[in-house]
């Protein structure tokens, strides 16, 4: 189903996604909504569709992109591993769901083709989450799924990075209770493996009064935004519970 390793991780990530379909491989902007539905989905006009609706769009094609997270040399007109400085570069020039911006930073942090030394990966990860927290939404958007996919397990584009997951977790921190910021963020919070953190704040947090005057649903507290991971379980809120709380403020599957 999945392309190469690399774009495998930015369809987990709801970025841009190497797909394959019914004849077609290339990339494609999937919401991560709408990941699960990949196997289903086929090709009309130009639009991913699954189930009659639509759950992406077609945004080019493999031969466009370079090898994997690598940048070009237009001295000898070939591709090289790229410094920590062009790998922030290019994200934070990056276009929306553009995953050749992204890729050079994911390439760095896990150590895809080359190990870089703490004091160049610790400032990189201290930019990526300014942009998050400060940065335009595009910039936000790919420094979060650029962190995201550092995150995640070891895979043959290279290893997980232990500082991706804090960063993370900083930057749901950082973004004013409420946002729907908050909301994404945590969502990759939850799926590089910071189910503990999830637990944490949960239980520290004060439940909303039920949906009404007081408290107009849907509700994006942390309560709310934390409870929706742990609905059913013993660390969480009873479905009735949480609906009557924070009704449909369910921005992301699990």
């Amino acid at each position: 189903m999945l392309g190469n390793a690399g774009s495998a991780l930015a369809v987990v990530l709801a970025a841009v996604a190497m797909v394959g379909c019914r004849g077609y491989e290339g990339l494609a902007r999937v919401p991560l909504e709408h990941v699960d539905e990949l196997d289903s989905a086929r090709v009309v006009d130009g639009n991913l569709v699954s189930g009659g609706r639509v759950i992406g769009r077609l945004v080019g094609e493999p031969e466009e992109r370079g090898p994997y997270g690598m940048v070009p040399d237009e001295g000898e007109g070939e591709w090289r591993i790229p410094t920590t400085a062009e790998a922030l570069q290019i994200l934070a020039t990056g276009e929306e769901w553009d995953v050749t911006a992204i890729e050079p930073a994911v390439a760095v942090l896990r150590a895809s083709y080359d190990r870089y030394p703490p004091e160049e990966l610790e400032p990189l990860v201290d930019e990526l989450l300014r942009l998050i927290l400060e940065g335009t939404e595009v910039q936000n958007r790919n420094a979060s799924i650029a962190l995201f996919a550092a995150a995640l397990p070891t895979t043959d584009t290279g290893t997980s990075y232990a500082g991706a997951l804090d960063a993370l977790i900083r930057a749901v921190e950082g973004i004013p209770e409420g946002s729907g910021g908050a909301v994404i963020t945590l969502g990759y919070v939850v799926r590089a493996g910071g189910t503990d953190y999830v637990r944490r704040v949960f239980a520290a947090s004060e439940r909303p009064p039920p949906c009404g005057p007081a408290n107009r649903c849907p509700n994006l507290s942390r309560w709310c935004i934390t409870g929706y991971y742990l609905v059913d379980t013993e660390d969480g809120p009873d479905r009735a519970l949480y609906q009557r709380t924070c009704e449909s403020s369910r921005p992301l599957r699990n």
